[in-house]
């Protein structure tokens, strides 16, 4: 078992829960659902560069599909970001 990097576990609980708040208000249709999930993804991407940057500085196992996840998740988010920019932009 890999031990747990709990300051680790804490951004990515925060971001995780951030997500499925944004998701919720997404499906429940609610007026301030598109400016929840943008702040969301705001979270999950400063959540996904402080890993980054961590694992830069040494504070973590660095390897190479740990490198790739973290790459994966910031084009996720910003992806996402950019869908929900230009579907407002595009009903607008």
């Amino acid at each position: 078992m890999k031990p747990v990097i709990h300051p680790a576990a804490i951004v990515e609980s925060t971001c995780g829960i951030a997500l499925t708040v944004s998701l919720l208000t997404l499906l429940r249709g609610t007026s301030s659902a598109r400016r929840v999930a943008i702040i969301a993804n705001f979270i999950a991407i400063a959540g996904v560069s402080l890993g980054m940057v961590a694992l830069a500085a040494g504070r973590g196992p660095r390897t190479a599909s740990n490198d790739i996840y973290h790459h994966i998740m910031l084009t996720l988010a910003v992806a996402s970001l950019l869908i929900l920019f230009t579907r407002r932009s595009a009903a607008a």
